[in-house]
This record gives C-alpha cells, sequence and structure tokens, in this order.
C-alpha cells in the first residue's frame, strides 16, 4: 500500500523531536497525524 502524499516523522523522532513539536509541526501545515505510538501526546484525542 502507497501514499504518496504522506510524510514519515521518523528523521524528527530521531532528531529527539518531542511530541508536542510534531504535534505542532503537523497543525501548522494542516496534516492529519496517524500513529501506533499508544504514550504519543499523552492524553490528547
Amino acid at each position: 500500500m502507497s501514499f504518496p502524499d504522506s510524510l514519515h516523522v521518523r528523521p524528527l523522532a530521531s532528531a529527539g523531536a518531542s511530541d508536542l513539536s510534531v504535534w505542532r509541526l503537523a497543525a501548522e501545515h494542516g496534516c492529519l497525524l496517524v500513529t501506533k505510538d499508544e504514550d504519543f501526546g499523552g492524553s490528547r484525542t
């Protein structure tokens, strides 16, 4: 399965980006954030 307009945040995570900075980046660019990380962002829904 391919998602040509998607981006992976792995490079950000490798650079030590916090969950909050990933949330902010997604919000700034109008992105939908999908994760399998159960504790990503604490209790955000």
